[in-house]
């Protein structure tokens, strides 16, 4: 199948007195534009939506990213309804979800993937029985005074936003590299913004009117955005993302080995590692509970992992060992090596889980370190009282000793200058 290229444009239009319109290269429709829509269309790709669905609203911007590889494409097409009746009609119990129609076929059908750039266009080749390799794949998603809100300022999730011109072309790549790094991540997005085309969304929502511009949209903190202030580099923007949201993947996109791990968890266990060794429910029932609250600081998608940290715990509780550890661990290999053909997300949620059960296997020699440093801590700190109190001794002493000479005026203050020494040399010399 050969895929024709033209210039991305959307033309809105007028179905049955609905009027529906173009969401970047997404149309907006409903059950009955939809059913006009699809006439003589080879395939209409459909995100089934609800306004109040904030699953919705995170993974939205990534269907937005998959349709930009096929800009006004004449066979496929993007489609967006937010229709109760249509959620009813198909029989969906989860949303979002994605639906396909197909040219010579009346009813709808399922995309059984997750809604990432990959999965959605593996998908249309699939089905469409294609050959999408040499087509090209936009991660960053395009912004427009139409979607900036919906993308960028609405959804539960950090941005990090590119303004650029016709001219910055390499940080473009930068962007594009980054957002395909991180592109099975829903806690972050990035996008970027043309301002030679969207100059009145640049003025009316960026003070700066430098460019290339990076722009830092961490979640709960929105509507002041934070200009970043390195130098735009892959290296950079993949330092930056890791340290804001915990993600931890290296430059390739592979996993790091603390990636799932969350810091505070970690140094709660190990500074409890005793009670948690020895399977005194107490203690890991106290530590659980601490976890519990700690839970309540950590960004959404640290929270799926908090709640695996409290499972492994409740678990210990119950028997008194770490079993549950070792069961796991082979529980996470044999799903890995029997699903070859599993979704990346998936993959990637199980090893993150396999690397805290490593961190419960290591948890003996890590208690080693933590007492070791803490002794070490504390013996540093006990030799710097010694000294202080040595050096306020030997003070008194000094002060004793300094009575029998004659007492400096109190408030007194001896000055030198270059002056009264050059005086006293000449009354010397004299």
């Amino acid at each position: 199948m050969v895929l024709k290229r033209h210039l991305a444009f959307c033309i809105p239009f007028v179905i049955l007195q609905t009027i529906s319109f173009c969401f970047a290269n997404v149309y907006e429709l409903n059950k009955d534009s939809l059913e006009e829509f699809r006439k003589g269309k080879l395939l209409v790709v459909i995100f089934v939506d609800s306004p109040t669905c904030e699953r919705c609203r995170i993974q939205f911007p990534y269907f937005v990213a998959a349709s930009q590889a096929f800009p006004s494409d004449p066979e496929i097409f993007f489609v967006r309804v937010h229709d109760t009746r249509l959620v009813k009609e198909w029989g969906i119990a989860e949303l979002p979800a994605l639906m396909y129609y197909r040219s010579g076929i009346e009813e709808p059908d399922f995309f059984m993937v997750d809604v990432t750039v990959d999965d959605i266009i593996d998908e249309i080749a699939r089905r469409l029985h294609g050959n999408f390799g040499g087509l090209d794949r936009f991660y960053a998603v395009d912004v427009t005074s139409q979607n900036f809100r919906e993308v960028v300022k609405t959804p539960q999730q950090s941005v990090l936003l590119l303004t650029y011109d016709k001219k910055t072309t390499a940080e473009v790549k930068v962007m594009e590299q980054a957002a395909k790094i991180f592109r099975n991540d829903d806690a972050i997005l990035i996008c970027k913004l043309n301002v030679d085309k969207q100059k009145e969304l640049r003025d009316s929502e960026f003070k700066s009117k430098d460019v290339p511009a990076v722009f830092w949209y961490k979640v709960g903190e929105k509507q002041i955005p934070k200009r970043f202030g390195g130098h735009i580099s892959i290296y950079m923007q993949t330092t930056f993302i890791n340290e804001q949201t915990g993600l931890n993947r290296n430059h390739d996109g592979s996993l790091k080995p603390i990636s799932g791990r969350l810091s505070p968890y970690d140094s709660l266990i190990v500074e409890n590692a005793d009670g948690v060794l020895s399977g005194n429910k107490d203690d890991i029932g106290r530590l659980a509970s601490r976890l519990m609250i700690e839970k309540t600081h950590l960004q959404r998608h640290q929270q799926e992992f908090a709640d695996y940290y409290i499972f492994l715990l409740e678990k210990m509780r119950e028997t008194g060992s770490q079993e549950i550890v070792e069961t796991q661990m082979d529980d996470i290999a044999r799903k890995l090596d029997e699903h070859e053909d599993m979704v990346q997300k998936q993959e990637d949620l199980l090893k993150r889980k396999r690397n805290i059960l490593h961190f419960f296997t290591t948890l003996p020699e890590e208690s080693w370190k933590f007492k070791e440093a803490r002794r070490k801590k504390e013996e540093k700190e006990r030799k710097r009282r010694e000294e202080e109190e040595r050096r306020k001794k030997m003070e008194e002493e000094e002060k004793k000793a300094g009575k029998g000479k004659l007492p400096h005026k109190k408030g007194a203050r001896t000055e030198y200058t270059a002056k009264a020494t050059l005086h006293r040399r000449v009354h010397e010399e004299l």
